[in-house]
């Protein structure tokens, strides 16, 4: 098969920093491209202040980099196995000293092999199978809607809607040695689309509207459609996106990749594992461990600088009371 894919991601309009992190590597070289196929990875960070960003980062990168480094299982085995070590490495450096609070991710990964899709998923974030104008989702959500639509007990537009459908039941950092599903077995066919995505898009997009989207243009129009639709509809969360086309015959569109990758991607370490926010401002670690963000940040520094203004007013331009033994009196509270 011949692929053309693109991978996008937005911050969205109601949120200040972005916890999702898309990433993908298609091998060079032959050996591993038989041996490993293509591997594309949405990540969808659960934590806010306590860094979701940093785990959705670390935990995409670690799989990415160990899948094609440790090609002795099949690609079936290695997903499993190196999306439950991930989420174990998440949840012990999370807990190690007490750094946080809440650190964890969702995951969907793609192995393209051939003409072979095998897929693997822990939380809400999902991927599609779109065949002759048709959307299937491939995975299962693991939240508590999915449960409920999956049991029969509300359906899908009501699972959208629901006041409950941020409450995910599984995810990497959350708990220990996490159940990763795993979905092989499907063979792609000439025209076939796939697409990954967090709920960040899906919250919005029917099955109808996403085979809609994807109905005409690029790799890389059809995903920036779906970045946009998503903001049109309020874009309350972070928007991910991976699509990707294959064909028996060469596309006649460029592949997105950061770059002509003749490697594999290096080994990622927590200390590396900050987010590219591309254009936006990034949140330093401060404001992270406490909790108050840029526009918090902004609130308290403004309220600073006016309490400045106060004690310089009242210390140096209001007369100064004397007490008896000679010395200006203190303002309650300050070092005399």
């Amino acid at each position: 098969m011949y692929i053309s894919y693109a991978a996008r991601t937005d911050v969205g309009r109601k949120r200040d920093h972005n916890e999702d992190f898309v990433t993908d590597f298609m091998p060079t070289d032959e050996h591993d491209k038989k041996r490993s196929g293509n591997l594309f990875i949405v990540a969808d960070g659960v934590g806010g202040a306590s860094q979701g960003e940093r785990a959705s980062k670390y935990a995409a990168e670690t799989v990415l980099y160990d899948y094609y480094n440790y090609p002795k299982q099949s690609p079936q085995e290695r997903l499993s196995h190196l999306i439950k070590t991930a989420g174990n490495q998440i949840n012990t450096y999370a807990e190690e000293g007490e750094r946080f609070m809440r650190m964890a991710t969702t995951m969907v990964a793609a192995v393209i092999l051939d003409d072979n899709l095998i897929l693997a998923n822990v939380g809400d974030s999902r991927a599609y199978l779109i065949r002759d104008n048709v959307a299937n989702q491939l995975t299962k959500d693991h939240s508590f809607v999915g449960e409920m639509v999956r049991d029969g007990l509300m359906t899908e537009e009501e699972a959208r809607v629901s006041k409950k459908k941020n409450r995910i039941t599984r995810s990497l950092g959350g708990e220990r040695d996490v159940r990763v599903d795993i979905f092989d077995g499907i063979k792609l066919a000439n025209g076939d689309k796939i697409l990954l995505c967090s709920d960040g898009f899906s919250q919005y997009a029917s099955r109808k509207k996403i085979a809609n989207l994807a109905q005409n243009g690029t790799a890389q129009e059809i995903a920036e459609k779906m970045i946009a639709y998503a903001n049109q509809q309020g874009g309350s969360d972070n928007i991910s996106v991976i699509l990707v086309k294959v064909s028996e015959s060469p596309l006649n569109e460029t592949v997105s990749m950061r770059g002509p990758i003749q490697r594999i991607p290096t080994q990622p370490v927590w200390e590396e594992s900050d987010t590219d926010h591309g254009d936006e401002e990034k949140e330093t670690q401060d404001d992270f461990l406490f909790g108050i963000g840029k526009k918090n940040a902004a609130i308290l520094g403004g309220a600073g600088v006016l309490f400045a203004c106060f004690v310089f007013a009242v210390v140096f331009l209001f007369p100064r009371s004397k007490s008896p033994s000679g010395p200006p009196a203190s303002l309650p509270g300050a070092e005399a």
